[in-house]
């Protein structure tokens, strides 16, 4: 019996059936998917079924046809399935005749060369991946499914460290930072601020005037904390005293503690003979004694009138 022969007689009782139980199509045979399908090929076939009622209430004809068209077409795809696995089948056998054909020395070497493996893959289905040269990158099927439990390689964090605050980095000297970069203070801060001095006296912008002076007082607050500040002279003064009271304390004795006016005297004494060192005590001398005299000039009585 033929395919035709068989779809008709399949639709004949299709029809037959829903004839004798008085029901509709869409009753006999419920899938939507199906019956959308039937609607659309009725309207190719019959150009006064617009009505989506032409299944509730369909010709024999049309039935009979619209069976036929589906029916056929299920089976047309179903023999491309089986004519595709017989040629399937057909080059396997037509593969496993030649194997059996060679000798057996020569299935050793292809088993050592790889060959049955691969043939083994290709029968299996699996698609056998490889570079096509040693410089490209290897082939990988996309198709591969994805784990659940994924294997995540955590990068490092990255940490940021402040050499102000890591020990690692050791402590922090302030009288030898000083002391190395006192160049700074000495050379460097005094050419600038005499550059924006002489900058200014030329500028006539008072914004610009406003601004190079901030920068001017930045550096005069710089200056002041350097080295030889006065800050810094206490800091070497306490500094002393600290190295000879603790080589007291090892000897036994108690550790002496000095106080404000007692910082205020040994640094007039350093003064004192850094300047006397230098050659500039009597000039020194007498400009201090200028200035005590132009405040002992405030309190002097004024002079009397004659009408008195």
């Amino acid at each position: 019996m033929t395919y035709q022969n068989h779809i008709t007689r399949l639709s004949m009782e299709i029809i037959v059936k829903t004839l004798k139980k008085n029901i509709t199509f869409s009753q006999f045979y419920p899938n939507p998917i199906i019956i959308h399908i039937i609607h659309t090929i009725s309207h190719s076939f019959t150009p006064s079924a617009a009505s989506p009622l032409i299944l509730d209430f369909p010709p024999r004809r049309l039935a009979r046809t619209l069976l036929v068209l589906f029916l056929s077409r299920m089976l047309t795809n179903r023999a491309e399935e089986w004519s595709s696995e017989a040629s399937d089948s057909e080059e396997e056998n037509k593969m496993e005749k030649q194997l059996a054909e060679v000798p057996l020395g020569e299935l050793q070497k292809a088993r050592a060369d790889g060959f049955l493996s691969s043939y083994r893959n290709r029968r299996a289905g699996e698609n056998v991946f490889g570079r096509a040269n040693k410089n490209r990158p290897a082939e990988i099927s996309s198709k591969v499914p994805v784990k659940r439990f994924k294997e995540v390689i955590q990068v490092p964090k990255k940490v940021c460290r402040d050499p102000r605050f890591e020990t690692l980095c050791g402590t922090f000297d302030q009288d030898g930072f000083r002391n190395r970069y006192n160049f700074l203070f000495d050379e460097n801060l005094p050419a600038e601020k005499n550059k924006l001095q002489m900058k200014m006296k030329k500028l006539r912008d008072p914004k610009a005037k406003e601004d190079l002076q901030k920068n001017i007082a930045w550096i005069d607050n710089k200056i002041k904390s350097a080295p030889t500040s006065s800050k810094s002279v206490n800091t070497q003064i306490l500094s002393e005293h600290k190295k000879i009271e603790r080589e007291a304390t090892r000897n036994g004795k108690m550790p002496f503690y000095l106080k404000k006016g007692e910082i205020r005297e040994r640094k007039l004494v350093q003064k004192y003979n850094e300047l006397k060192s230098s050659g500039k005590l009597e000039s020194f001398i007498d400009k201090r004694r200028k200035k005590n005299a132009t405040k002992d000039h405030r309190y002097m009585p004024y002079r009397r009138s004659d009408n008195l």
